[in-house]
């Protein structure tokens, strides 16, 4: 007997076979134990007849049963995974030649090929169809040995390795690893080491003068300028466009036992503001830092750049740590095209280095090494020695603490220190007294409003006869005919009152200002409206609520009480355009009941 397939009854504390219904029934219990067994079902490893009948078998058969035929399922389904997964690698791998052949062909229309030396050993198979009899590796002195003969293939016939191996080396994940085994050493300074015949680029293209001392000859002894950077501008702002601002101010221990110099930091970041107010971008400045917690204080760009501000730090060790190293050293040191500004302890640093030593002396024949650096004035060409962050105080907007003293385009002096930017003054603003003239009429008529501020129109008072015959005193620019005459006269309005109105209201169209005092003829109270002879000259605009209660009765009739409840409602909510009472007979019918003949 073979059963295809087996639902578990989670409220049953056996399993239940598909396909039997009659049998004995099955004691219901928690699915507590289902549960249990489910979890140790390895613990059946006993394999019970198949063909034997459920109900004839014992619990535990049973769930060995189940177990068996859950591990022949679980065999089929890896099967079936393994079988999947060698037609997905087929697949994969002929996708991935024809999109290798796609590549090659791509490759071969052009003449140059471009691609990273990880790229390279990754392509190895096109690299091989491809057949390149040249190969370049530009930076060859910061690659592995190792991934450059990757890239060769046996099609190769000349290789060309481009790089200074004076500068940086090639970095691994590993210093132990690559101290022990030498992966510190490149392909091309080995070549270069053993006398391989090679051609060295005398000639730079990047450097001031003065800049490219520095390495030469101490690193570099035959490098020449090209005639180009003696073309380079000057620093604008700063005097010498080389300095090293020697001090002796400590550092400080960071966190992560990194070094920290805290005066170095507000020094160099003020010198980049200065530097930002002189009119260079934030991206032609770069911060150069010696350690992981001085970089912290400052933000630097990794890229060069027009300047480069060096921060080395004051060593309080006896190691320099990669400063003592001579390619970190050329690299800090050559990074800069137009000015470079280093800060530090000149002192530690030449006790613990010859090569310092070497740059100390060619920064003194320069006269490039002091405690204070000189800034210009571009404008009054003021000399300002900053030697630390408080001094550059004096320059606070990039020139130097003298007025501005530029004339404006009003004719006025500019007040302001001596600024920088903005020197066409289209930002700033005058706060002179205007005093320019509002108007043609006359020479007093001078604007009091600051410079900057629109003058507008002119607004003196003046004064007009009027067509009306009074004198009225006006804004000059209001022409007298547009002005509205505000003198009070006296008027007899048509209502007989007498009122002072202003001249420019016609009579007609004049309110009278008086109350009524009139008594209204259909209840007799007095009116409290404000004249109103042209609106409601019979007073029918009634808002005062009327409650009477009739002479000489004292019997409280539901008729009367009710009529006097309608009287009361009409006489204080009813519609004012009614012109009688006539037009409401019920309400006249009511209040002959309630009053008599009082309200007709």
């Amino acid at each position: 007997m073979v059963y295809a397939f087996i639902i578990i009854e989670f409220y049953s504390a056996e399993p239940c076979i598909a396909g039997y219904i009659s049998g004995p029934p099955y004691v219901s219990t928690t699915g507590t134990d289902t549960m249990m067994r489910l979890r140790n079902l390895n613990k059946y490893t006993h394999c019970p007849n198949p063909d034997m009948d459920p109900h004839l078998m014992t619990p535990d058969d049973r769930w060995a049963l189940y177990a068996m035929w859950l591990r022949q399922y679980l065999q089929y389904l890896g099967r079936r995974r393994d079988h999947l997964n060698n037609i997905y690698q087929k697949t994969y791998k002929i996708y991935s030649e024809l999109r290798d052949i796609e590549d090659i062909k791509i490759m071969r229309k052009n003449l140059v090929v471009g691609m990273t030396t990880t790229g390279a050993a990754r392509l190895r198979a096109s690299l091989e169809a491809l057949r390149s009899p040249i190969v370049i590796v530009e930076e060859a002195a910061e690659v592995l040995e190792s991934h450059i003969v990757t890239a060769l293939t046996v099609h190769c016939q000349h290789l060309i390795l481009i790089g200074d191996h004076k500068q940086l080396k090639p970095s691994t994940a590993n210093y132990k690893i690559a101290t022990h085994y030498g992966l510190e050493l490149s392909l091309f300074e080995r070549m270069v080491n053993n006398d391989l015949q090679c051609y060295t680029l005398d000639v730079q293209h990047r450097m001031k003068p003065k800049i490219c001392n520095l390495i030469r000859p101490t690193i570099y002894p035959h490098l020449l300028d090209h005639t180009s950077v003696m073309r380079r501008p000057s620093i604008q702002g700063v005097v010498p466009y080389l300095f090293f601002i020697d001090h002796k101010y400590p550092e400080e221990l960071c966190d992560n036992s990194s070094k920290k110099n805290i005066h170095e930091a507000k020094y160099l970041i003020n010198l980049a503001k200065y530097l930002i107010l002189n009119g260079y971008q934030p991206d032609n400045i770069t911060i150069l830092a010696a350690y992981l917690g001085q970089m912290c204080e400052m933000e630097r760009e990794r890229k060069k750049n027009d300047m480069l501000l060096a921060n080395y730090g004051i060593i309080q060790r006896k190691k320099l740590g990669f400063l003592k190293i001579e390619n970190r050293v050329c690299v800090a040191l050559s990074r800069a095209r137009n000015g470079l500004y280093i800060m530090g302890n000149m002192d530690m640093l030449c006790n613990n280095s010859s090569l310092w030593r070497d740059v100390k002396k060619t920064l003194e024949t320069e006269n490039a090494l002091g405690k204070s650096l000189e800034l210009r004035c571009s404008i009054h060409d003021t000399i300002t020695e900053v030697e630390c962050e408080d001094d550059f105080a004096k320059v606070p907007e990039g020139g130097c603490t003298l007025k501005c003293g530029t004339e404006l385009s009003c004719g006025h002096i500019c007040n302001n220190v001596c600024h920088i930017q903005d020197r066409d003054h289209n930002i700033y603003k005058c706060y002179e007294h205007c005093e320019r003239r509002l108007c043609d009429k006359t020479e007093t008529h001078i604007c009091k409003k600051k410079c900057f501020e629109e003058c507008g129109p002119c607004d003196y008072p003046v004064t007009h006869m009027l067509p009306c015959g009074h004198e009225a005193t006006i804004p000059c620019h209001i022409d007298p005919l547009d002005h509205k005459c505000i003198t009070l006269v006296s008027t007899t309005l048509e209502c007989n009152h007498v009122a002072n109105r202003p001249c420019h209201i016609p009579t007609e169209d004049f309110p009278c200002p008086h109350s009524c005092d009139n008594r209204v003829e259909q209840c007799g109270h007095a009116c409290t409206r404000q004249c109103h002879v042209k609106d409601d000259p019979d007073h029918l605009q009634i808002h005062q609520v009327v409650a009477k209660t009739p002479l000489g009765c004292i019997v409280d009739q539901p008729g009367r009480n009710e009529a006097r409840r309608q009287v009361t409602a009409f006489y204080s909510f009813r519609d004012v355009s009614r012109t009688s009472y006539e037009d409401e007979p019920g309400m006249i019918e009511a209040s002959s009941r309630v009053f008599g003949d009082t309200i007709k």
